[in-house]
């Protein structure tokens, strides 16, 4: 129901896992340990945490992402700033907000982009919605 302040917090997210959720992590690979937390690590985790089905992992820093592709190549992660698109282990085009969906792509906070995004389009198209409103009916054009 939006973004919020423990929106990275483990118990949270082990909840939506448990409700069959798929859930966008942030996470950062600092001194050997892995924590979760959008704008810097805030929640340390163990390494088993990223092993949970349903988890679109954002590597926070370039150190998460080698680790990631050295030792987790099995698990779904992503590095982005803001580029347009980049392409997830897994082989998913996550879009940067406000871009155009592409066929099998990530759309991220349509919500943000009222009239960019059709309904009928994105269902065409097999994209995915990722969004702090998933509980929320999200408006399109």
């Amino acid at each position: 129901h939006g973004p919020n302040s423990v929106e990275n917090e483990p118990k949270k997210l082990l909840t939506l896992l448990k409700l069959d959720h798929e859930i966008e992590i942030d996470v950062w690979y600092v001194q050997n340990k892995f924590y979760l937390g959008h704008d810097m690590p805030e929640y340390e985790i163990d390494e088993s945490f990223l092993e949970h089905s349903g988890l679109w992992i954002h590597c926070k820093s370039a150190k998460t992402l080698e680790y990631m592709n050295q030792y987790k190549k099995h698990l779904n992660y992503f590095y982005h700033t803001d580029e347009d698109y980049v392409l997830t282990s897994k082989g998913y085009i996550w879009c940067y907000i406000g871009k155009p969906a592409l066929t099998n792509s990530v759309v991220v906070m349509p919500e943000k982009c009222y009239g960019v995004y059709r309904k009928e389009e994105l269902e065409s198209k097999n994209c995915i919605i990722c969004s702090d409103y998933m509980g929320e009916l999200i408006r399109f054009e």
